[in-house]
C-alpha cells in the first residue's frame, strides 16, 4: 500500500539552518507515523551550489504540492508557506498545522485499502442487465438467468 506523501511547508529564509532543523524534526515525526515527507527546507543546500530566484523555487514547490496527499504547516512567519497553503487548499489537499494527526493517516490508509480492494464482491455477483434491441421486448429475469 502506498504511504501518504506530505509536503512540509514552513519558513526557510531568515534562519535557514534553524528552519532546516525544525523541518528535519517534522520529517522524522512524519516517517514515524508512516508518511513520506517532502522537505523543501533541504533546498537550502541546493541554493548554496546553484542559487535560483525565489519565484522559481516557489513554482517548483507548487509542482510538488500537486502530487501530495497533505500539507503540514510548521510554525513561523513565511509568506511562501502561506502561498503554498493557498495552493494546496485550492487543489483540495488537506492542510494540517503543527502536526499531522494519526487519525488522518488512519483514514487515508483506510481509503487506500478500499480503493485497492475494488468493488464489493456482492457487486460482482449481480446479474448483468440485458437490454432489448430496438423494437423488441426486454427479456425477463428467468430468460436472462436460464438462457
Amino acid at each position: 500500500m502506498r504511504k501518504p506523501l506530505v509536503y512540509v511547508a514552513g519558513p526557510i529564509t531568515g534562519d535557514p539552518w534553524g528552519c532546516v532543523r525544525r523541518g528535519t524534526d517534522a520529517f522524522r515525526a512524519l516517517r514515524e507515523i508512516g508518511c513520506v515527507p517532502f522537505l523543501p527546507q533541504l533546498s537550502v543546500l541546493h541554493e548554496m551550489v546553484d542559487p535560483q530566484p525565489y519565484e522559481a523555487w516557489l513554482a517548483y514547490d507548487f509542482d510538488v504540492i500537486e502530487h501530495c496527499d497533505a500539507l503540514l504547516r510548521l510554525h513561523g512567519d513565511s509568506a511562501g508557506a502561506d502561498r503554498e497553503i493557498a495552493h494546496a487548499e485550492a487543489l483540495g489537499i488537506p492542510v494540517h498545522r503543527g502536526h499531522v494527526p494519526l487519525a488522518w493517516v488512519a483514514r487515508w490508509r483506510h481509503a487506500q485499502i478500499v480503493e485497492e480492494a475494488g468493488p464489493p464482491a456482492a457487486a460482482l455477483d449481480t446479474p448483468e442487465v440485458v437490454s432489448a434491441a430496438p423494437g423488441e421486448s426486454a427479456p425477463t429475469n428467468q430468460e436472462t438467468q436460464h438462457g
